[in-house]
């Protein structure tokens, strides 16, 4: 049994090294405009796997190294940065991958939608 365990620990170490890579993967490619928020993110990863380095358990493993793979997805597909231009105005560029998801195109000269809720002019829903 003990062979099983060492042989199962092994495999967890080693998907917990692959999250841990994919993680600042994501993070050097969403931040790679902002060495200080790179920064943070990295230390902050690092933090959190020291933290949990001797957990043993292999289902708090598992959720753990869950959660490292869930934040590396959310920063690549949900993450984006501006910054304030010369016109004062904020600019986001976004990221290739980003433009394949179905985000929506964000155009300020476009005309201005209803201040009305959900889709309709409350004047003419009321008749």
């Amino acid at each position: 049994e003990y062979m099983g365990s060492c042989e199962s620990n092994k495999k967890m170490s080693s998907a917990a090294l692959k999250a841990y890579s994919r993680l600042l993967r994501a993070q050097r490619n969403v931040f790679r405009h902002d060495p200080r928020m790179l920064e943070a993110a990295r230390i902050e990863s690092r933090k959190r796997f020291l933290e949990n380095g001797a957990e043993s358990d292999p289902e708090k493993l598992q959720k753990l190294i869950e959660m490292a793979d869930d934040a590396a997805t959310y920063l690549s597909s949900s993450v984006v940065q501006g910054q304030v231009n010369a016109r004062n105005s904020l600019e986001i560029k976004l990221r290739p991958e980003l433009l394949n998801q179905g985000v929506v195109d964000f155009h300020p000269d476009a005309p201005k939608a209803s201040s009305s809720c959900c889709g309709g002019n409350k004047s003419a829903s009321s008749s």
